[in-house]
């Protein structure tokens, strides 16, 4: 565990060292995949991970596996990896979007190519990695899946499809757990928008938000196949800015929408870095950030998620200090901190926690995230990764002969406060029992007593 010296409680005054409000991040690559052979097969993950109800996580590479056609994988936290399907190009080929879990316990995702018709299909399969194709697409129906399906609430898998339908720019379906497949909208283009790349989500109104690539906007779709637009994305200037949106909408618990667009926003015309946004209950649209390409990095592809401490945690495909990738985190009011770049190593001229990562990340049961990068590790084949946020202290402040400290806690974690009155002692006294956090923000007081000075630290445990 880094230790972190915060403050310093001085005699006869309080002077306070400079602290940072963002807690330490650590990032440990845990995978580093081998392509067609070795042992971690396959190449290029684009799709973020999802941890099963064993505990395992699950995921998809794009090529790779013993046929270069893509894999589902399982990986255990602490790394070690079982290729579950190497696909063959029958039973489906390149998946780029991720997989859900049934409430059966068996994965369903797609695969954007492959099937009798070279077109993409949806699968089931099992944690064990007996795979079932249940969809094989045929234009009419949807073809080239790029996103993973969605469970709703009512039983049903939801997915959308980049190109197909009736006019050939996408469609959203509705599918059972057997692949019976109902084509709820095809996308007709233009401000209607087309060519969906980002997954669906499921509101709190049950109804599923979404939205295009192409055409640039947000939309709402009623389990019945009713669509709505919410908004539509206005590039580098105008009242919705942003274009291009990639990645899947998350939601607050008032309700508001919080998503990103891979290009727009304010910089570096005509295409720009991307932009942050929130839409509120009522449809009012805010622009959050403008992604500038070096200090908060650039063209943010995945989605982002909510973590346990109520931050928004996400990605960026490209910008950073190496231009291969940052993850971030922004709070509800548009805070930005940038937490990580993926860094090349001139020694190896590689990027030995990975590059370009195209997908959002998942909070594993343990408060660590987890990721994938489509680049990059040992082979070059791309890396999953795991970024662990140690504490930070938000506030150190003197009141009524007391000191109260606050730092950035995991809810259901457990944390233990300390101190020295002189750093070249060896050991560190405890400010009482452990506390298991209950929020992001968690806080205690001590009572310094005669001590000339004190050195706090704050320690996330086992």
């Amino acid at each position: 565990m880094k230790l972190k010296i915060i403050a310093t409680l001085a005699a006869a005054a309080l002077a306070f060292t400079q602290f940072s409000a963002n807690a330490d991040v650590s990032v440990t690559t845990l995978v580093s995949f081998t392509g067609t052979n070795g042992a971690y097969l396959g190449a290029n993950p684009y799709a973020e991970l999802i941890q099963g109800s064993d505990g395992n996580f699950y995921g998809t590479t794009f090529n790779g596996g013993s046929n270069n056609m893509g894999t589902v994988f399982q990986m255990a936290a602490n790394g070690k990896l079982t290729a579950l399907v190497s696909f063959t190009g029958t039973n489906g080929a390149n998946p780029y979007g991720g997989l859900v879990q049934g409430s059966n316990g068996d994965l369903y995702g797609t695969t954007r190519n492959g099937g009798s018709n070279n077109l993409g299909t949806a699968f089931q399969i099992t944690t064990n990695g007996n795979l079932t194709t249940l969809v094989t697409f045929n234009r009419t129906n949807g073809s080239n899946p790029l996103t993973g399906l969605l469970l709703a609430t009512d039983g049903y898998l939801y997915g959308t499809t980049l190109s197909g339908g009736v006019s050939n720019k996408g469609t959203i379906f509705q599918m059972t757990i057997n692949g019976a497949l109902n084509t709820l909208v095809s996308f007709p283009g233009g401000t209607n928008g087309n060519a969906p790349e980002a997954g669906l989500m499921q509101g709190m109104d049950g109804d599923l938000y979404g939205t295009t690539f192409a055409g640039g906007n947000l939309f709402q779709i009623k389990t019945n196949g009713t669509i709505t637009n919410l908004v539509v994305f206005t590039g580098l200037s105008g009242p919705f800015l942003g274009k291009n949106s990639t990645g899947k909408l998350a939601q607050d618990a008032c309700g508001n929408l919080y998503g990103n667009t891979y290009q727009g926003g304010i910089y570096d015309a005509p295409y720009g870095w991307g932009t942050i946004f929130k839409v509120t209950t009522n449809s009012v649209f805010n622009t959050l950030l403008n992604f500038d390409s070096t200090n908060y990095g650039a063209n943010p592809h995945g989605g982002m998620i909510f973590g346990k401490d109520g931050n928004l945690y996400g990605t960026t495909l490209t910008g950073g200090t190496s231009g291969v990738g940052s993850v971030f985190q922004l709070t509800t009011n548009g805070s930005f901190t940038f937490l990580y770049s993926f860094n090349g190593d001139t020694n190896c001229s590689c990027y030995p926690a990975g590059g370009f990562p195209y997908a959002g990340l998942v909070q594993g049961s343990d408060g660590n995230f987890y990721g994938t990068a489509e680049i990059g590790g040992a082979n070059g084949y791309g890396t999953i990764f795991k970024m662990s946020l140690q504490p930070a202290f938000q506030s150190i402040l003197p009141a009524n002969g007391l000191i109260k400290l606050s730092w950035s806690a995991i809810p259901n974690k457990t944390y233990q406060l300390s101190y020295k009155t002189n750093l070249a002692t060896p050991n560190w006294q405890n400010l009482g029992s452990p506390i298991l956090a209950t929020n992001g923000i968690m806080s205690s007081a001590d009572i310094p007593v005669a001590d000339l000075q004190r050195f706090y630290r704050v320690q996330l445990l086992p």
